[in-house]
């Protein structure tokens, strides 16, 4: 199975968060390939500065690369298909 992690999972699976409950069997599972986007990495930076994170970003960019995951770059094409998205209002 291929499995795209978003920022959260990520950050509690590298912190062991028992958060993450039984997802963590798939990201463990050898069969499964294991994906990250910049965007997630990025995402991390921006809560770091904003002081809503406090985790160091190289220390997330090493786990991340040790655990064997592969990073999804971010493309401008990408970029394109976000802009075309509808707004969602953000829930109050």
């Amino acid at each position: 199975m291929r499995l795209l992690l978003d920022t959260h999972v990520l950050l509690w699976f590298l912190a062991a968060d028992p958060r993450l409950g039984s997802p963590r069997d798939a990201i463990i599972a050898p069969a499964n390939d294991i994906f990250v986007s910049v965007v997630s990495l990025m995402e991390i930076v921006v809560k770091i500065r904003a002081g809503k994170l406090r985790v160091d970003v190289a220390e997330v960019l090493a786990e991340t690369k040790a655990q064997g995951f592969e990073f999804l770059p971010l493309a401008p094409r990408h970029v394109v298909a976000v802009a075309g998205l509808p707004v969602h209002p953000r829930p109050s």
